[in-house]
């Protein structure tokens, strides 16, 4: 797999992680807890941009220099392959 759907990035989140934090959100999720879950926006795994995964990966270096969290929807669901 060489393209992703990505839902939104977020650049210096501070509530992801520890420290400073850029917070990938992968499309797709098949957990259907929606009554808990605080991004219900991303369950859909064709909703979103969909990204070759080197540009996304060049783009998130050449931005930033924190640690990165891999959020969703779930990324080790339907997009496992271009989570890895």
């Amino acid at each position: 797999m060489d393209k992703i759907f990505i839902s939104g990035i977020q650049y210096d989140s501070c509530v992801n992680g520890v420290g400073f934090r850029d917070v990938i959100y992968v499309s797709g999720c098949w957990h259907e807890c929606m009554k808990h879950c605080h991004n219900k926006e991303t369950h859909n795994k064709n909703n979103g941009i969909e990204y070759n995964i080197e540009d996304l990966i060049k783009e998130i270096i050449n931005k930033s220099s924190n640690d990165i969290t891999i959020s969703g929807g779930d990324g080790l669901t339907y997009q496992i392959e271009g989570t890895f």
